[in-house]
């Protein structure tokens, strides 16, 4: 007959004896808002008041990049369009209660 080894002998652990089975906590989901163009219900991080977002359009990375590449292709005479049409801007988005700066929608 073969020799019975002990467990710790053969790489592996003892079996625990006498303890509780451990219990996982259930996991918890935070649903983020996304902030797109349109308006968002939902409650100020800061004030905590429950208020929907004012938004408003600020130039950002794709409108200077158009004005950019309207310029270097010798567009110089409308470089400037990107500034002024809102679907090449981002979206800020701040508190109708406050006034702070919740989120902002970059478009790149």
């Amino acid at each position: 007959m073969a020799e019975k080894t002990p467990l710790l002998q053969q790489g592996m652990p003892p079996p625990q004896q006498g303890l509780p089975p451990m219990t996982q906590a259930p996991a918890v989901v935070v649903v983020a808002n996304t902030f797109s163009e349109s308006p968002v219900s939902m409650t100020c991080p800061y004030c905590h008041t429950h208020i929907v977002t004012q938004t408003s359009y600020v130039a950002g990375t794709l409108t200077f990049l158009a004005a950019g590449g309207m310029f270097l292709f010798g567009m110089v005479c409308c470089f400037c369009v990107p500034f002024f049409l809102d679907g090449m801007k981002d979206i800020c988005h701040s508190c109708s209660s406050c006034g702070r700066v919740i989120a902002v929608h970059r478009r790149i």
